[in-house]
């Protein structure tokens, strides 16, 4: 018997909920989906009706809070612009994963520079002129320069990015740096990464301290090749493993408190000398802090890269243009069975 009043008074309590509900409901005012503005919203989208001043960039400032996500809506959306009375669906989380769609994977090449020249080419020096045309090969291809910590984010699962996404280093912190690729890069509004030996910094041929401050403040992104660009991989003729352990962890953590005297800022990437590295400098990078390592080894790279062994491709003085793009994969074809 008492089983059966419990059972009835869940029921009285069920519809009773029921109707104040639909009462509410009822009494809300309704919504207008000939309205422009956002009439749907969750955690995952928004969407919305587009009115005549609606464009791509002001639908993303007003919903993802940055002007610069436009490609984000183009790309779920599949559109190039917006039109009056559009609805239009505005992802507030990645939805592909790494990159990977039915078709294949996004990779992103890493470009690495050394030193640049006025007007004299070599194999590792690139003129300003050629450094110049590449660079606005990138702006006319409608490539997105992105930042380091942006490719890690993607790697990581944290981030989506634009499909012609393309990451710019500088290795060895040469003067030329300074007075010509930073120009140019703060001229088309690129971000790089600048990769220095802290031994080296303030040297006749090298940056000073205060032209990496500069950029710094300029928001250009400094980080480490070493302390004195030795390769991290090889003992010294007559060192013991015990003495060569120590003085890789020298390399590695010595700029890492450099950095944090002179630029009051973290170091949490490095380029390798030579563009080598093993398993043992790997997991010292993950013990001392580093979130990765940058090879030279040519080629993009797709979400599932190791952190630590960063695909770079070198661009060499004497590439002509068509070279230069060949160092530009964005995609793998992979179609998924």
């Amino acid at each position: 018997m008492l089983k059966k009043v419990n059972r009835i008074k869940i029921i009285q309590v069920f519809f009773i909920t029921f109707i104040f509900i639909f009462i509410i409901f009822e009494t809300l005012p309704a919504q207008n989906t000939t309205d422009s503005g956002a009439y749907f919203y969750d955690d995952n989208f928004i969407i919305v009706k587009t009115g005549p001043e609606d464009t791509l960039t002001s639908l993303a400032e007003k919903y993802l809070q940055n002007p610069a996500m436009k490609w984000i809506i183009a790309r779920f959306n599949d559109i190039d612009s917006v039109k009056t009375g559009q609805e239009i669906i505005i992802p507030l989380k990645p939805f592909e994963w790494g990159g990977l769609t039915k078709n294949g994977y996004q990779t992103v090449p890493v470009l690495v520079y050394n030193k640049f020249s006025r007007s004299n080419a070599a194999k590792l020096v690139i003129t300003e002129t050629a450094f110049e045309e590449q660079m606005e090969y990138l702006k006319k291809s409608n490539f997105t320069v992105i930042s380091a910590d942006d490719l890690f984010d993607f790697l990581n699962y944290k981030a989506q990015l634009p499909e012609k996404s393309v990451v710019i280093t500088m290795d060895g912190g040469w003067k030329s740096h300074y007075t010509i690729a930073y120009p140019i890069l703060k001229r088309y509004g690129y971000p790089a990464t600048f990769f220095i030996n802290t031994d080296s910094i303030d040297s006749d041929k090298n940056l000073s301290w205060k032209q990496v401050s500069i950029m710094v403040k300029d928001g250009y992104d400094i980080q480490s090749m070493s302390k004195s660009n030795q390769n991290l991989v090889q003992l010294s003729k007559g060192d013991t493993f015990k003495e060569y352990l120590k003085k890789l962890e020298d390399e590695i953590l010595i700029p890492q408190k450099v950095f944090k005297i002179k630029l009051r800022r973290k170091c949490k990437y490095i380029a390798y000398p030579s563009g080598e590295t093993n398993a043992l400098v790997a997991e010292l990078l993950m013990k001392y802090g580093y979130r990765g390592g940058f090879t030279l080894t040519r080629g993009s790279n797709p979400f599932f890269i190791n952190n630590y062994t960063i695909n770079r491709s070198m661009i060499d003085g004497d590439f002509s243009l068509s070279q230069f793009k060949e160092n530009l994969s964005v995609f793998t074809e992979r179609a998924l069975k």
